[in-house]
């Protein structure tokens, strides 16, 4: 796909939503965005109660986690959501400490990581 099409989809909804099973539960990241009109909405949840919410459109530093949440579960001590993307959102999740889950990055996305690393 090249730059312009990429760029062009900027311009139109994106949502993500993964879904991980872990420690016999099932994790749910969900995400969507657009510019036109500017609005941003993320929810983490577990077994389908929502655990948090954002509505906060710019979160550009992949190192840092947009969702973390502790004492989760008698299993599940803790959940971190890191996202990273450029024109769209890709998810990593760890669980407990442990990545469970990452979304496969382009080369823009490589970019924006090379541009947080210390």
């Amino acid at each position: 796909m090249n730059a312009y099409i990429k760029i062009m989809g900027i311009f139109r909804s994106t949502i993500l939503q993964e879904e991980v099973s872990v420690e016999g539960h099932k994790i749910t990241f969900y995400n969507s965005w657009s510019l036109l009109p500017y609005k941003s909405k993320a929810t983490l949840s577990l077994d389908g109660v929502e655990l948090v919410r954002s509505s906060k459109m710019s979160h550009l530093n992949p190192n840092e986690p947009l969702f973390s949440v502790e004492d989760v579960s008698p299993s599940i001590k803790s959940i971190e959501v890191f996202i990273i993307g450029v024109f769209s959102i890709k998810a990593c999740i760890h669980v407990n400490g442990r990545e469970v889950h990452r979304g496969e990055i382009d080369r823009f996305d490589a970019m924006q990581l090379r541009a947080f690393q210390e």
